[in-house]
């Protein structure tokens, strides 16, 4: 619970999957485990992915007007993290002016862990942990943002909002 408040929880959840229009069932079970787990990280500065998820608090409770104080004690989520980290490409990096792509920034993100396949709570438990404990390969892939032969760091020992950045300019234009 983010609030002690299960019909707080609840809103804050639906309005973390409105971000990233959600409106199926294919991946309530992989959504709902990422809501769950707590983000972790040991590459420096990654903690302000942290920060940006547990800051998504209070944008909802102020976009929602809800009147109950927005929770800091608990860790931020993965689903929050992803959803901020999402938020975040799409307005410091690819805003066009003309659309929010924020969905579109967290799919692509959903993709590259491999969610997508995940058929159990154990597959998403195992790509997750291999995501955290940055088990995955030197060019990002099993990552967020796998930049492939272009790799010329090991991509885990690069804070995320840098992957996030090599990886869009190999990828997108901006």
């Amino acid at each position: 619970m983010y609030y002690g408040n299960a019909v707080v929880d609840s809103a804050y959840y639906d309005w973390l999957l409105e971000k990233i229009n959600y409106h199926d069932t294919n991946y309530d079970m992989v959504l709902e485990t990422l809501f769950h787990t707590t983000f972790t990280w040991n590459v420096p500065n990654d903690d302000n992915r942290a920060g940006d998820g547990i800051v998504l608090r209070s944008t909802f409770m102020s976009e929602e007007n809800w009147h109950t104080e927005p929770c800091e004690e608990y860790d931020c989520s993965v689903l929050e993290m992803m959803v901020a980290l999402a938020m975040r490409i799409e307005n410091d990096i690819m805003w066009d002016g003309e659309r929010d792509r924020t969905a579109k920034w967290f799919w692509e993100m959903f993709r590259n862990l491999g969610l997508d396949r995940a058929k159990s709570t154990l597959d998403v438990h195992d790509i997750l942990e291999k995501f955290l404990l940055r088990e995955y390969e030197f060019d990002g892939t099993g990552g967020l943002f796998p930049i492939g032969e272009w790799a010329e760091e090991d991509q885990r020992d690069i804070e995320i909002w840098y992957q996030a950045q090599l990886f869009l300019m190999k990828n997108f234009s901006f």
